[in-house]
């Protein structure tokens, strides 16, 4: 099992679920310490609701979205890595029958949320273990599906995780994720950005892996070293937008202003266009 990371923000939401009786009286919780630990996509962001019950609704949509790009269905045996609280193994296990569920997750804190959960239904079985997303503990070509929501670049390789996941996926198996991807021609000058804001992210977001080719043609080069096609790129930045004053709201409010100042660079960046929140697809050849 890989060293695990340090993520304050996880600690934060981990202890105020340890300890508060009543945790809808935290807007740390009501925003990330229910379900999902991920940003949301607003269908019509133009119109969004900007509560935390919308930003809730949003993140079940953002999960609700990379299922159907992923292809997923009954009866397939579905590996989710980073599995976080287990927002996106419950919504599976709600809605479908029949699947082999596994959530990974170097945090056996956040697995211990997730069990309470999760309540397997319709012929679905779980099963969550603590390992790295890198040294999968799996055979080989047993999934239909991996997910990894909002997480890869917690990771300490890309090209690593690749490979792992080509070695447990079927032929013809989906890679379904989610990153904030950078475009090409503003990847290079981007990085010094990041450093001046590396600060204030590692108090909150904690350790990040910035500098692995993490553009969409980064992401081709990946596809093809490690035995995958690219068959969905899928750019919904406009609808996470509303994502961010929801957010910036709790930081306020909770008096963290390093997480503040963080998501709002990531705010100013995104919405000039230098960070793209993309869901990629990419199918095992």
């Amino acid at each position: 099992m890989g060293r695990p990371l340090r993520l304050p923000y996880l600690d934060q939401i981990l202890g105020a679920l340890a300890h508060s009786p009543d945790p809808s009286a935290s807007p740390l919780l009501r925003a990330l310490g229910t379900r999902h630990v991920h940003w949301g996509y607003y269908r019509d962001p133009e119109r969004a609701d900007d509560s935390l019950e919308g930003l809730a609704a949003a993140q079940e949509a953002l999960s609700e979205r990379l299922l159907r790009l992923a292809g997923v269905g009954n009866g397939q045996h579905i590996l989710e890595v980073g599995c976080g609280l287990g927002g996106t193994l419950a919504l599976l296990d709600e809605r479908h029958t029949g699947l082999t569920l596994h959530g990974l997750n170097i945090d056996p804190r956040q697995l211990a949320e997730a069990r309470r959960l999760l309540t397997p239904r319709q012929g679905n079985r779980v099963r969550l273990m603590v390992a790295d997303a890198c040294k999968l503990p799996y055979r080989d070509g047993i999934f239909h599906v991996v997910l990894a929501v909002e997480c890869i670049f917690h990771f300490a390789s890309r090209l690593g995780f690749f490979r792992e996941v080509r070695r447990v996926l079927t032929p013809g198996g989906r890679l379904c994720l989610s990153d904030f991807v950078p475009p090409a021609f503003a990847a290079l000058w981007l990085g010094p950005w990041f450093l001046c804001y590396a600060r204030d992210i590692s108090r909150f977001y904690g350790w990040m892996n910035y500098f692995s080719p993490a553009t969409v043609s980064g992401y081709r080069m990946l596809a093809r070293l490690t035995g995958f096609r690219l068959t969905v790129n899928d750019d919904i930045t406009r609808n996470t937008l509303p994502t961010y004053p929801v957010l910036l709201r709790v930081f306020r409010a909770i008096d963290h202003p390093a997480a503040a100042r963080a998501t709002d660079f990531v705010a100013r960046v995104s919405r000039a266009g230098l960070v793209r929140y993309r869901g990629l697809v990419f199918e095992a050849v």
